[in-house]
């Protein structure tokens, strides 16, 4: 027949489990709350990091693009007159440009 144990939670924190808690509980409070080097820090650092791929993400879709309108500029001569007319306001001799902001 099992035997039952008649401790109280008072009792249990009096001996060796108790001790283990306290131990536990200092771990685990600095953990959480120490300068420098604690879980709100490691948080922050890693939505950080995830921001930050994010942004090299949008980075290299950018030069993708750009290198493929380096590529259509060098080697289409209509594309080529067209941004040079869009961006730079070139024009023809003998055509007149106009600016509409």
């Amino acid at each position: 027949m099992a035997k039952k144990s008649n401790k109280s939670f008072k009792d249990i924190l009096k001996g060796k489990l108790g001790g283990y808690i306290a131990i536990t509980a200092l771990f685990a409070g600095l953990l959480l709350f120490y300068p420098g080097n604690n879980l709100f820090t490691l948080l922050k650092t890693i939505a950080e990091i995830h921001s930050q791929e994010r942004q090299m993400r949008k980075y290299q879709l950018e030069i993708v693009d750009m290198n493929q309108q380096i590529e259509d500029l060098t080697t289409d001569r209509d594309t080529l007159e067209k941004f040079a007319r869009e961006r730079f306001h070139f024009a023809q001799p003998g055509e007149d440009v106009y600016i509409l902001k």
